[in-house]
């Protein structure tokens, strides 16, 4: 989540999760004769409900929670909030207040927008699920994450290089690591690791100033 301030306005955008637990169990309050019932709820979203539906059911269970709720923007979007998720299941995102924009995903369900004295309230079902690695194996995520990727690699090759190639050490008895180590084992190994580390951290580096320089142009 981000939060920004710009001059008398704040600026919020966050993701939703994929999973969220559910509330604990809330000890039952009676509601009791408020000067929250003189007031009038009025639905200003959706205009109109299907019959039966989930969203008129959520537009229901709001008109019966929010009159006694008095007049906290907090205690309002948290405990409506509740109410609505262990009515309706997860996730729930509600804003409380008098002066908001809010701008859903696409893909959100069960939106409602009401008004009740100077309060108004707005909330949408919505869960982001996580695709997996795959849709962020980008080509610019690869090239950024090469380097690091090399330089882990050569620390791996050199410890395993310092064990196989240790003076003194009798040759393995397995086939395989006795092929390797007559392959690998020359005498200028620690020179050879050295000079591709040096490449390695060359590229880094002109990589991260290109990165930067193509950056500052698109925000110029």
């Amino acid at each position: 989540m981000g939060v920004w301030k710009l001059d008398k306005c704040v600026v919020v955008i966050w993701k939703s999760p994929g999973m969220e637990l559910p509330p604990p169990a809330q000890p039952v309050e009676k509601k009791g004769t408020q000067q929250a019932d003189k007031r009038q709820l009025k639905v200003l979203e959706p205009l109109e409900m299907e019959e039966g539906s989930q969203l008129k059911q959520v537009v229901a269970a709001v008109r019966d929670e929010l009159p006694g709720l008095g007049k906290d923007e907090q205690v309002v979007a948290t405990t409506l909030r509740r109410r609505l998720t262990t009515d309706f299941g997860t996730i729930w995102h509600v804003i409380a207040g008098n002066k908001f924009v809010v701008e859903g995903a696409e893909n959100s369900r069960s939106k409602f927008h009401v008004q009740i004295g100077e309060m108004k309230v707005l909330g949408f079902q919505h869960e982001q699920f996580s695709e997996g690695l795959l849709p962020h194996l980008t080509l610019e995520n690869l090239i950024a994450g090469l380097p690091y990727l090399l330089m882990i690699f050569l620390c791996f090759a050199y410890m395993g290089l310092s064990s196989l190639c240790k003076e003194g050490e009798p040759d393995p008895t397995s086939s395989l690591l006795l092929q390797l180590k007559k392959s690998l084992c020359v005498d200028d190994w620690e020179a050879s690791l050295r000079s591709v580390g040096v490449v390695v951290l060359i590229f880094s580096v002109c990589y991260r100033k290109m990165h930067l320089l193509t950056g500052k142009r698109k925000s110029a």
